[in-house]
C-alpha cells in the first residue's frame, strides 16, 4: 500500500457547522462517549455528484460524517483541488458536541489558507481516534471515492435500479448488486429502476456500470442542505434591499396623495401672483403717463418704452367694469402681457395667469372714484385681491 498522503491543517477562526449524513449520528455518539465534547482533526476532500458539482465531504475519525454548505465549501474547493493535485490532504480544527436534544453537532475552525501547518493525521488524535467506529448498514452506507489512500480508488456509487459490474476475471454468474440511489434534488429514496422521483418528479439518470458516481447523487435525505425555493436561495443584503425597496414603495404612495396637491397648490399661487405683479406694473405706466398728458388715453407704443418688459395690448373698451366683471381678456402673463383701456380719467387692465385665473382693476380717479381689483375664473367674477 502506498504512504498515506500528509494532512495540511486549515487553521481556523471561524467555527463552519458540517451538515451530517444519514448515519453518522450513531459514529460520533460513540466518539463522543461520557464525554459533551470532543476536539481533534477532521480531514476534508473534494468529491463530485454525476452533475460535475463539487463538494467538500468532511471525514472524522476515518469515517464520512457529512458535508459543508454551498456557501461554507465555494472557497475550499480550489485550495482542497491543489493540496489533491500535490498529494497531500487538507485537515481542519473539528469539534463534536451533544446537543440539549443528544443530537452530535459537528463544527470545523477554519479561516484564510495562506496560515498553513503540519499536525498529525486524524488516526494520531487520542480524543477523536480512540472511540469505537460504528460499521454502516447498507441503507445508510455512504461509499467515497476519494477516501482510499494515495494511489487507491474507492467503491464508485451508482444511481438507484443500476447494477454493479463483474469484477475483473469474474464469470458473470454472481447476481448483480444493486446500490440504493438517492434523488440530488430532493434526497428522497429511490426505488430501483425508478425513472421519475417519487418526491419532486424530477427525472433520474442511472449512471452506466463503468461510470464513477462520486457523492452527490446518492445523498441520503438531509445529507446536504438544499435550498428550496426563491427566498431560500436570496442572500441577507438581498432580502434587506427587497425588504427596503417594500417599505419605501408602501410608504411613498400616501406621501405622493399629499405632496402633489401640495405642490400644484403651491404652483397655482406662484403663477397668480406673477400675474398680480404684472397688473400693478402696467398700472404704475399709466400712472405715470397721467402725470404729464392728463389722460389714460394713451398710445400702447408710449407705455412700452415706459415699461419694456410688458406687452401693452390696447382694447376698444374697458376690460373690467363698474361691476367687477372681467371680459375680453386675451393677454397672458406667462407671455408678460395686459389688456388695457385707459379715457379721461378711468382706465382698466387685465391679464390672464397659467393657472386659469383673469386678474384685473378698473381706476377712476373722478370724484368719488376708487379702485377695483377683480379676479375672475370659469365666468364668476369675484371682487378683491
Amino acid at each position: 500500500m502506498g504512504e498515506e498522503p500528509k494532512i495540511i491543517m486549515l487553521n481556523g477562526g471561524t467555527d463552519i457547522k458540517v451538515g451530517l449524513v444519514v448515519g453518522a449520528e450513531a459514529h460520533l455518539v460513540q466518539l463522543l462517549g461520557e464525554a459533551s465534547s470532543k476536539t481533534g482533526v477532521a480531514t476534508l476532500r473534494v468529491v463530485k455528484n454525476a452533475s460535475g458539482v463539487p463538494f467538500v465531504a468532511v471525514f472524522v475519525a476515518g469515517k464520512h460524517a457529512g458535508f459543508l454548505s454551498h456557501t461554507d465549501a465555494q472557497g475550499l474547493v480550489p485550495i482542497l483541488g491543489t493540496l489533491e493535485q500535490q498529494g497531500k490532504a487538507a485537515g481542519a480544527k473539528a469539534t463534536v458536541t451533544a446537543s440539549p436534544e443528544g443530537t452530535p453537532i459537528v463544527a470545523l475552525s477554519l479561516a484564510a489558507p495562506d496560515r498553513l501547518v503540519d499536525v498529525p493525521r486524524m488516526d494520531d488524535v487520542p480524543s477523536m481516534a480512540q472511540a469505537p467506529q460504528v460499521q454502516p448498514t447498507p441503507e445508510t452506507q455512504v461509499v467515497q471515492a476519494a477516501q482510499s489512500p494515495q494511489g487507491q480508488q474507492g467503491s464508485p456509487l451508482v444511481a438507484a435500479g443500476t447494477p454493479q459490474a463483474d469484477p475483473p476475471g469474474g464469470d458473470g454468474s454472481q447476481k448483480a448488486n444493486v446500490a440504493p440511489g438517492f434523488c440530488i434534488t430532493c434526497g428522497a429514496t429511490l426505488p430501483p429502476g425508478a425513472q421519475f422521483c417519487p418526491g419532486c418528479g424530477m427525472t433520474t439518470t442511472a449512471a452506466s456500470p463503468s461510470q464513477t458516481v462520486y457523492p452527490g447523487s446518492a445523498f441520503p435525505p438531509g445529507a446536504l442542505p438544499q435550498k428550496k425555493g426563491w427566498w431560500a436561495r436570496r442572500s441577507v443584503l438581498q432580502i434587506v434591499l427587497i425588504a427596503l425597496g417594500a417599505l419605501i414603495l408602501i410608504t411613498s404612495v400616501p406621501l405622493a396623495a399629499i405632496a402633489v396637491p401640495t405642490f400644484l397648490g403651491q404652483r397655482e399661487k406662484a403663477q397668480d401672483a406673477a400675474a398680480k405683479s404684472l397688473v400693478r406694473n402696467a398700472m404704475t405706466a399709466l400712472e405715470s403717463c397721467f402725470v404729464d398728458t392728463r389722460t389714460f388715453s394713451v398710445d400702447p407704443d408710449i407705455l412700452q418704452y415706459i415699461e419694456p418688459f410688458i406687452d401693452f395690448q390696447q382694447a376698444p373698451s374697458h376690460v373690467v367694469g363698474l361691476d367687477g366683471a372681467a371680459a375680453g381678456t386675451t393677454a397672458w402673463a406667462e407671455e408678460s402681457a395686459v389688456n388695457y383701456f385707459g379715457d379721461g380719467i378711468t382706465y382698466s387692465v387685465t391679464t390672464k395667469s397659467e393657472s386659469g385665473t383673469i386678474w384685473g382693476v378698473y381706476v377712476d380717479k373722478g370724484p368719488g372714484g376708487g379702485n377695483i381689483y377683480v379676479r375672475s375664473r370659469d365666468g364668476e367674477a369675484e371682487v378683491g385681491w
